[in-house]
């Protein structure tokens, strides 16, 4: 079987988290042409109050590495009881590594514009 993409690794895949979506709006075509592809999981309020953490997690973590698990794991903890209790709040070990990891993405991004442009120096 041959994919388009290869698998992800480490050092391909971008830190993830888990967010609430508050607003979703439509936007014309034209004005998309710029912005990056994402990929994204949406889970319905149903699914998200009524099932325990276990089946939350094991559906929301199953396909990424070590470190973005167990970021997946912290907010899911966060946002459940955000919901439930109305006291949430962030780990600041958690809140820590997740700045580095998206500041080390960045820089990757950087790097990558970097050495696409590169053709189009002149000396």
């Amino acid at each position: 079987m041959s994919f388009l993409w290869p698998p992800y690794t480490d050092k391909q895949q971008p830190p993830m988290g888990v967010g609430k979506i508050q607003k979703i709006y439509k936007m014309a075509w034209f004005k998309t042409r710029g912005l990056p592809i994402t990929r994204g999981q949406l889970m319905g309020a149903a699914y998200w109050t009524e099932r325990p953490y276990v089946q939350v997690a094991g559906y929301l973590t199953h396909n990424y590495v070590w470190w973005s698990q167990q970021q997946i794991s912290k907010d899911i903890t966060y946002w459940q009881r955000q919901f439930y209790q109305q006291t949430a709040y962030h780990s600041p070990l958690w809140r820590k590594i997740t700045n580095w990891r998206i500041r080390r993405q960045l820089g990757r991004i950087k790097r990558q514009r970097w050495q696409k442009n590169i053709q189009y120096w002149h000396i």
